[in-house]
Parts: structure tokens; sequence; C-alpha cells
């Protein structure tokens, strides 16, 4: 270090640079940590969303972000479902990563299209609070089965005006012998 100190004082551009170079340095990190915090604000996360390619490994930003894409954020249908029995309690589970206030529903599409969606609960407050430990017991439908079903979990931040939607795959049959929660 003497001899950086030394070489430094006797090169007073270099010494500049190299301040610069820290400054910068010091700027991107900083900038890099923030990103990293605000990527993500609200996602289901029961039953299993559908997600991006290639999301999973980048740490859910596209899945857990705000978007203008309905039905679905422009996710496309999963290859594999949640099953359910008609009438079922579902424990639906959610994250809010910045508490944007609003409220959130619980909707339901049994036409295999993803639209016409029913609304099967509406949560007041559920995004006033940051957190990954949120749930609501959602009952689903008593007279309704369905082999390609879409349970979406739709948040409207009220303090940002985003939209946030999650669209999980299910099915809902009389027959199967279902132990989701």
């Amino acid at each position: 270090m003497y001899l950086f100190t030394k070489f430094a004082n006797k090169n007073r551009k270099f010494a500049k640079l190299t301040r610069a170079s820290q400054i910068f340095m010091k700027l991107a990190l900083c900038f890099l940590i923030f990103i990293g915090t605000v990527a993500g604000h609200g996602s289901m996360t029961f039953p299993k969303p559908r997600i991006p390619p290639g999301d999973q490994e980048n740490g859910l930003t596209i899945t857990r972000g705000p978007t203008k894409q309905y039905p679905c954020a422009g996710n496309k249908k999963a290859t594999t479902l949640t099953n359910f029995r008609p009438g079922q309690l579902v424990n639906v589970k959610w994250e809010i990563g910045a508490a944007h206030r609003g409220s959130c529903a619980i909707e339901l599409s049994t036409n295999g299209k993803d639209t016409n969606f029913k609304v099967l609960q509406t949560i007041d407050d559920c995004a006033d609070k940051a957190g990954k430990n949120f749930s609501s017991k959602v009952k689903l439908p008593s007279r309704v089965s369905c082999n390609s079903c879409t349970l979406r979990f739709r948040w409207e931040a009220e303090i940002t005006k985003e939209l946030y939607l999650d669209c999980a795959d299910i099915r809902i049959n009389s027959k199967i012998n279902s132990k989701n929660q």
C-alpha cells in the first residue's frame, strides 16, 4: 500500500483516476444492490403460478413484476396442473416484496381459454405489508368441473397504480383425491 501511495502522489492524474474509479465502483455496487431489492413486488406462490422460461433462474423477476398484459401477464399455460375437488377450500398463498397497498382478488376461469374470470374472493389490504407468508382460504365452486381451469391472483397496487397478475393452471374434478392445501 505504501508503494501505491508513493506512486499515486507522484502521479496525480493516476490518483484522480483511481479515486474516480473507486467512486464509480461504489455507485455501481449500490445500484446493483438496489435493483435486486425492487425487482419483484408481489406474486402468488400457491398454487404454483405460470413462470416464463428462464425466470426461475433469474429470481422470478418477471413473475413478481408488474404487467399490462391481460389475462395472465403474457405467460403461456403450464403443462403441469394442480388438482382440486369441487367445493374444496384452497389455501391460496402469495408474497409481497414492496407494500404498495391495494386489494387483491382470487379469480377463476373454467373455459380453458383464460377468459370470463369470476371473482371467488376479494382480499382488502392484501398488500399493506411486505412479506412472504400471506394466505387466504378460497372456496372453489361446488358445481364446477374442468380439466383446464385457471386460478388467477390479481393485485392492483394503490400507490403505484401497477397491476400484478399471476395465473395457476388447475384441474377441478370430483374424482381427484386432492390433498393440496
